[in-house]
């Protein structure tokens, strides 16, 4: 998916929150492939607040590296913690089809321009809340979320 593509699916899927985490997954995908482009992608998916200003990205946006940015380059150290989400398991090698991500919600909770998504991953023992907010009509991720999503999964069998 090239950037304006994601954009646009961005654009429409942007209002609902379980949208937004999967595209984040989405996202982390191509940054393993294509960094800048991944990082541009995130960009749209997380709170201006957690951003710096970068002139080459769509959004005039990049995760800042000290914070989101910080997990991103953990979870490119370990590509298994974002398949554990989408359909990979210990069992499997955390396979993925990437055109058929399985995003499992445990839990939604929404309140005024606060929501909580509880996820599962395969690879870990408990679900991980991720907690968004609205800004400018779309659900963005908080950067304490990304830190939960990045913690480590169990070895492949």
């Amino acid at each position: 998916m090239n950037l304006n593509q994601f954009k646009s699916v961005w654009e429409k899927e942007g209002k609902d929150p379980v949208k937004v985490i999967e595209l984040f997954m989405q996202a982390v995908l191509e940054y393993e492939k294509d960094q800048e482009k991944g990082t541009y992608m995130i960009s749209y998916l997380i709170p201006k607040d957690d951003c710096v200003e970068n002139s080459d990205s769509p959004t005039g946006l990049v995760p800042n590296p000290r914070g989101a940015g910080y997990y991103l380059k953990q979870m490119l150290k370990d590509p298994n913690i974002v398949r554990s989400y989408v359909g990979g398991t210990p069992q499997n090698k955390y396979g993925i089809d990437e055109k058929n991500l399985e995003l499992k919600v445990v839990k939604k909770e929404i309140q005024g321009d606060r929501a909580r998504i509880v996820i599962k991953s395969a690879g870990k023992d408990s679900p991980t809340p991720v907690k968004l907010r609205l800004e400018d009509g779309y659900w963005k991720i908080e950067s304490g979320s990304i830190s939960s999503i990045a913690t480590g999964v169990k070895k492949p069998e």
